[in-house]
C-alpha cells in the first residue's frame, strides 16, 4: 500500500478555498431563502384554514430539521473532543450545518403559539370526533364519514382529550403542573435553541478566526468549551424530546426516549453532510481536500450510528411489548392497531427502508468507499428519518393521511434553514485551513 501525503505548501489552492462572488454558490442562498418563504406562506394559509393540522405538520417539520443542526453541532463537538485530524477537512461543512441553529429562535415561535393545540396537558380544545377534516382530509362527504367513525368507535379508538377526562388520569396530570405549564414549557424551549444556538456560534466563529491568525488558540478554546458542551447537549437534548414530542401523549413515558431521538439526530446529520459534500464536490470544490478516504470514515460513522438507532428503537419496542403495562403500550398501539390501522404499513415501512435497506448496503466497505453508493444511502436515511419523526407525531391527528401542509412546513422551515447555512458558506473557506492537524486531513491512501 501507497500513500500520498498531501501538506500545506503541496496544497496552496486551500488558502482559497471559497466560493468566489462569480459562483451560483454565491447567490443561491436568495433563491433557497426566497423557496423557504414562499413555504411560509403557505403555512399561514395551511394555519388560517386549520390551525390544528398546521400546528403538527409544522411541529414534524420543525423537528426534522432542527434534528439535521443538531446532528451536526453533535458532529462538531466529537471531533473536538477527540482532537480528531481526519475531519478537519470535511468540519468546516459539519460547521455551517450547525451554523444556522439561531434561526430556530425565530421558527420555534409557531409552536409556542400552538401549544394548547398541540399538548392535552395544556388544556387542549380539539375535536374528539376522530372525522375531522384534519384527520380524513377535506373531500369526505358524511356518508363516507359515518361508517368511518362507527368502525373508529367499534376498534375503541379514543382521543386524547377522552383519556384526560379520566379522574385518575386528570390528577396525575395535575401532579405534573409545575413542570408541565405553557409558561415554563416556553422558557424551556427558548433556553434550549439559545444553548445551541450559543454553542454552535461559537466554535464556527473560532474555527473561522482560526484560518486567518494560524495560531492555536482557536483549536484550545473549542476542546476546553467541548466537554462542557457536550454534557449541556445530552441534557437539553433529551429534555427537549420529552416536552416536544413525548409530551403530545402526556401519560405516556420512556425513559429512552432521548435517547431514540438523539440517535436520529446523529444519523441524520452525518448523513447530510455526506450530501453536502457530495453537491459541493459536485460542482467543483474540495476536488483535492476530501478524498474517498474521508466518505470511507464518513460512511463507517453512518452505518454505526443507524446500527444504533436501529438498537434503540427495537430495545425501546421490545421492553414496552414484554412489559405490556397499559401506559406504555398506548404509544405503539396508536401506531398499529388504532387510527383504523392505517399507521401499520409506515410502521413496518420504517423498520425494513430505514434500517434493513441502508444497513445492508452500508455493510460493504465498497458502498462506503464509491461516493455515489454512499450518497444514495443517505438520501435513503434522510427521507426516511423525516417519516420516523412523522411516525412520532402526526398519529396524533388521526389516520395515516399525508396533505399538502405537510411539505408546505418542511419547505418553509428546511428552505429557511437552508438559506442560512449556504449564507454562512459565503465568505469562509471550505476547509479549516488554520487548523493545526490540517496535514493528517490531507493524507489519502491508495493502493
Amino acid at each position: 500500500m501507497s500513500s500520498k501525503i498531501l501538506t500545506l505548501h503541496d496544497a496552496s489552492a486551500l488558502a482559497d478555498a471559497r466560493i468566489p462572488s462569480s459562483s451560483p454558490w454565491a447567490s443561491v442562498h436568495k433563491i433557497v431563502a426566497a423557496v423557504g418563504l414562499l413555504g411560509l406562506l403557505a403555512c399561514a394559509y395551511g394555519a388560517m384554514n386549520d390551525p390544528t393540522r398546521f400546528a403538527y405538520s409544522y411541529l414534524f417539520a420543525f423537528v426534522v430539521v432542527l434534528s439535521v443542526a443538531l446532528g451536526a453541532l453533535f458532529f462538531v463537538l466529537i471531533q473536538h473532543l477527540t482532537g480528531s485530524g481526519w475531519s478537519v477537512t470535511v468540519r468546516r461543512c459539519a460547521e455551517v450545518m450547525m451554523g444556522g441553529l439561531p434561526v430556530f429562535l425565530v421558527l420555534v415561535i409557531p409552536i409556542l403559539v400552538s401549544v394548547p393545540r398541540l399538548y392535552p396537558w395544556a388544556g387542549a380544545q380539539r375535536e374528539v370526533e376522530p372525522t375531522q377534516a384534519g384527520a380524513f382530509g377535506n373531500s369526505m362527504d358524511e356518508g363516507e364519514r359515518e361508517p368511518l367513525a362507527l368502525a373508529a368507535s367499534n376498534r375503541g379508538i379514543s382521543r386524547d382529550l377522552d383519556i384526560a377526562r379520566s379522574t385518575e388520569e386528570a390528577q396525575v396530570l395535575e401532579g405534573r403542573r409545575p413542570f408541565m405549564n405553557r409558561s415554563f414549557f416556553t422558557l424551556r424551549a427558548l433556553a434550549y435553541l439559545g444553548i445551541w444556538a450559543m454553542t454552535a456560534w461559537r466554535l464556527l466563529s473560532w474555527s473561522t478566526r482560526q484560518d486567518k491568525d494560524r495560531t492555536l488558540a482557536g483549536t484550545k478554546a473549542a476542546q476546553r468549551l467541548a466537554p462542557k458542551a457536550m454534557a449541556a447537549f445530552a441534557v437539553t437534548l433529551a429534555l427537549a424530546s420529552f416536552d416536544w414530542l413525548m409530551s403530545l401523549e402526556p401519560l405516556w413515558y420512556s425513559t429512552i426516549f432521548g435517547v431514540y431521538i438523539f440517535a436520529g439526530c446523529a444519523v441524520a446529520g452525518v448523513a447530510f453532510l455526506i450530501l453536502l459534500l457530495r453537491l459541493l464536490q459536485g460542482t467543483g470544490y474540495l476536488q483535492e481536500a476530501v478524498t474517498i478516504e474521508h466518505y470511507h470514515d464518513l460512511g463507517k460513522l453512518l452505518f454505526g450510528w443507524l446500527s444504533f438507532w436501529s438498537y434503540i428503537a427495537f430495545v425501546q419496542f421490545f421492553l414496552i411489548w414484554y412489559a405490556n403495562v397499559p401506559e406504555e403500550v398506548s404509544f405503539f398501539h396508536r401506531r398499529w392497531t388504532d387510527n383504523l390501522g392505517t399507521w401499520k404499513p409506515v410502521s413496518l415501512a420504517l423498520v425494513v427502508l430505514h434500517f434493513a435497506v441502508p444497513f445492508w448496503v452500508l455493510l460493504s466497505r465498497n458502498a462506503k468507499r464509491h461516493p455515489l453508493v454512499l450518497g444514495l444511502a443517505a438520501t435513503l436515511i434522510v427521507v426516511l428519518h423525516a417519516m420516523d419523526i412523522y411516525w412520532l407525531v402526526l398519529p396524533h391527528v388521526g389516520p395515516f393521511a399525508p396533505e399538502w401542509i405537510d411539505v408546505a412546513c418542511l419547505v418553509g422551515i428546511g428552505g429557511v434553514y437552508g438559506a442560512a447555512v449556504l449564507w454562512a458558506l459565503q465568505g469562509r473557506s471550505l476547509v479549516c485551513i488554520g487548523d493545526p492537524r490540517l496535514d493528517r486531513a490531507l493524507v489519502s491512501e491508495s493502493g
